[in-house]
């Protein structure tokens, strides 16, 4: 899934579906449903074959943008793919986006080049840190261990962390 535009009145979003899997299979036995939920609202439903699934261009209007911390909500669509043969649901995949864009921008400065970051068109400070491995054990480390650091970068309002290279994601 891709943005290729996007403006405060509209996204225009870009889907490509794998369907190579269904190579050896007769096409025209599949349907594809793809619908997109705002909330409790439907903003998107979409039915068709296999042929016209590959490749779905729909438009947003007036889309809800996801805002790093402290600049707004990280809004999230649910976004919902199935795979129907001859009417039956056989396969089903749902997953949460965020619509936004990133920039990185640097330009010409006496001393070098500047580097900022861009938010959906909207410069913005970023407060970030440094993650490096809880323990050098990776087995040791319990869920509830990332989850509180995390909470606790979240209460110090950082908006990125950086992994270290030798480090796990």
């Amino acid at each position: 899934m891709s943005i290729t535009r996007l403006d405060t009145q509209e996204a225009l979003v870009a889907l490509d579906i794998d369907t190579s899997i269904l190579a050896t299979e007769k096409p025209e036995d599949y349907a594809l449903q793809v619908t997109l939920m705002d909330g409790g609202e439907c903003v998107l439903s979409w039915s068709g074959g296999i042929a016209e699934g590959k490749s779905l261009t729909f438009s947003l209007s007036r889309p809800k943008l996801w805002w790093p911390r402290p600049y707004g909500a990280p809004y999230l669509y649910q976004f919902s793919l199935s795979l129907c043969r001859g009417g039956e649901l056989i396969q089903q995949r749902t997953q949460q986006f965020g619509i936004r864009t990133i920039a990185i921008l640097q330009e010409d400065q006496p001393d070098g080049r500047s580097f900022q970051i861009a938010v959906n068109g909207k410069k913005i400070f970023i407060r970030g840190a440094n993650w490096v491995p809880i323990n050098t054990v990776y087995t040791d480390i319990k869920e509830e261990d990332y989850e509180n650091l995390i909470d606790y970068a979240a209460k110090g309002n950082v908006s990125m962390l950086r992994i270290w290279g030798g480090g796990i994601y």
